[in-house]
């Protein structure tokens, strides 16, 4: 990783090169935004199937992020259905859900923060109460 870019927040630039150690997440969180990556590009869902995606070294996210920021979007056939964003491992439905389809094939934006595990910069996505599809673009992450 090369360059710099700016916390938001602070206005300080930060050589990409040097975060590896430069921020403590739980006493300085800081926000990056970086270009956005289709880290889900149409993937689709069985119901109650759960997909885990990296994001670390993904689309500029260093190792040690503690969170991506996402916009997304959601579809399914099924009314009620949703879908559910976790860090990996972590309990489904605790922490991000998009959905609640009110008309079939109908689309559900949104946008989030979703936390990542710390063991390996993951994250899971469960379709839940019908089939799906999913797309996320993330655009920054938190560190």
């Amino acid at each position: 990783m090369s360059g710099s870019i700016t916390a938001l927040g602070n206005g300080n630039n930060v050589d990409a090169n040097g975060l590896n150690s430069n921020f403590n997440a739980l006493n300085n969180p800081q926000i990056f935004f970086t270009t956005p990556n289709n880290i889900i590009n149409s993937v689709s869902f069985t119901s109650g199937q759960v997909q885990t995606f990296t994001a670390w070294g993904t689309g500029g996210v260093p190792s040690g992020a503690v969170g991506i920021l996402i916009n997304t979007s959601y579809t399914s056939a099924t009314v009620g259905a949703n879908c559910t964003f976790s860090p990996h491992g972590g309990t489904t439905g605790h922490y991000v859900t998009n959905g609640n389809i009110q008309v079939t094939n109908q689309f559900c934006n949104m946008f989030a923060i979703v936390p990542l595990d710390a063991v390996a910069g993951q994250f899971d996505v469960k379709s839940v109460s019908g089939a799906g599809n999913v797309n996320a673009w993330m655009f920054g992450y938190v560190f």
